[in-house]
């Protein structure tokens, strides 16, 4: 899929476990391969990996390799208590690093389960432009981790008012404002219930849309809502046999931009992932030109 010169392509991507334990013969699993061959296929400028599990094992083995097949920088974020990291790969032309992720590894990785990757960036014809990239994977666990998490992301997102932009995105484990409303009085998995909802104190649970909530009144866009088509809302999780009981599926791999970004959205689809993970891909395409014209007016 040859991709156009004047596209920036972002995708987000949650790849369960990391396709899986290595084959007995060495060898990535077969869902690594696909999976990396279809991502590939976009030709990604920025891609927000979730899941990375294996990525750090045998000197980072499975980082290198996904670089090679992406033709891609590779970074992975901190450990966690969880056992999935996310990662982050930065196109190898056309974006210059100007911090990498380990350069924002911090001592204590309190209050994050799983820490985020990132990096400072800028495009060759606005250096004087920063955009801060994180790769997120928000915790499973409840709301209240989430909201602790979400309170250090803004942190990141506050420095637009010094002339940063912001490109972050991930697995949110926290419904869309406009996601389907679920019955969960109804809903059978009831760790899940837990995990997903908000305790009111007559002891009805309501849906937890924190994530969303913060970072739209943070004044970051969602490009699917901004697009609002069918395709573009499509749901991203709840696939797997394990999310059977959970209530349907939900959008919950979402990518957030700068508000000034949203007037060069060129397109923003979900790409089917079946066959090689539990969570649909989504990929945002921006006009390069327009954004590079865009930075240019915040300088």
């Amino acid at each position: 899929m040859p991709k156009k010169s004047d596209e920036f392509t972002i995708i987000t991507f949650n790849l369960e476990h990391d396709g899986g334990p290595d084959q007995e013969n060495g060898d990535f699993p077969q869902a690594w391969h696909d999976a990396h061959n279809a991502m590939a296929a976009h030709n990604p400028d920025i891609l927000l990996r979730q899941e990375t599990t294996y990525s750090r094992e045998n000197d980072c083995r499975r980082l290198k390799a996904a670089g090679d097949a992406l033709d891609m920088r590779g970074f992975l974020g901190q450990k966690g208590s969880g056992r999935n990291p996310t990662g982050l790969f930065i196109q190898k032309s056309g974006v210059v690093i100007d911090v990498p992720a380990e350069a924002f590894e911090a001592p204590c990785h309190h209050p994050w389960r799983t820490p985020p990757t990132r990096a400072r960036v800028h495009l060759p014809e606005v250096p004087e432009t920063p955009i801060d990239i994180m790769s997120w994977h928000f915790a499973f666990t409840g709301p209240v981790g989430r909201s602790l998490e979400i309170e250090q992301v803004v942190g990141v997102v506050d420095k637009v008012k010094k002339g940063h932009f912001f490109i972050g995105g991930g697995d949110c484990n926290d419904s869309a404002l406009d996601d389907s409303p679920i019955h969960w009085d109804t809903t059978t998995d009831g760790p899940h219930v837990v995990h997903r909802t908000l305790l009111l104190p007559d002891g009805s649970r309501v849906t937890s849309n924190i994530i969303d909530r913060q970072l739209t009144t943070a004044g970051l866009v969602d490009p699917a809502r901004y697009i609002g088509t069918p395709a573009a809302l499509a749901p991203t999780g709840g696939r797997s046999k394990a999310a059977r009981g959970q209530g349907g599926h939900q959008r919950i791999d979402r990518i957030y931009i700068t508000q000034a970004l949203a007037t060069v959205i060129e397109d923003f689809t979900v790409i089917d992932t079946t066959g090689y993970s539990d969570h649909n891909a989504v990929k945002l395409v921006l006009s390069r030109k327009g954004m590079v014209e865009v930075l240019k007016r915040a300088a």
